[in-house]
């Protein structure tokens, strides 16, 4: 949906500023990191206010502080617009700390579907990736600890 280009510019703008990178704004993209074109990328699809994002993996080559800020920040959105957001993400505590809802796929089929603390079981996680664990409850999620037995 296109709005006039002032409109479009202040959404953009908007969008820079609420992942951090307003900095970047006037920069060429062989001139920016890994991380930041992700995160540019990221700024272009929110700023098109889409009613479903779909996105493959929004968190890699970032680092840990701007993992968390990225998927803080599409949980806000989505919370504050009714944006639907679909994500692949491999982090399970990324995936259990900010989804409504979460699906474990097994060999190209879904394995297990719902809230993050149903899906995220010692039991689930040993069968779909053969690693044992101890899942935790933090702030009201469940938080997972590999292990190496």
């Amino acid at each position: 949906k296109m709005g006039s280009l002032d409109e479009d510019l202040e959404i953009s703008y908007e969008m820079l500023e609420r992942l951090g990178i307003e900095d970047l704004a006037m920069r060429q993209l062989n001139e920016l990191s890994a991380g930041q074109i992700q995160k540019v990328a990221l700024a272009k699809g929110l700023a098109q206010k889409p009613k479903v994002l779909l996105l493959d993996e929004p968190t890699s080559n970032l680092d840990v502080k701007h993992q968390l800020g990225v998927a803080k920040l599409l949980k806000e959105i989505s919370t504050e617009s009714g944006m639907l957001v679909i994500m692949i993400c491999h982090d399970l505590n990324i995936a259990a700390k900010y989804s409504d809802k979460v699906m474990m796929m097994s060999d190209g089929k879904i394995y297990a579907y719902g809230p993050p603390e149903e899906v995220f079981t010692q039991e689930n996680i040993r069968e779909v990736y053969d690693v044992a664990c101890g899942v935790i409850e933090d702030q009201g999620r469940p938080h997972i600890i590999l292990r190496d037995d």
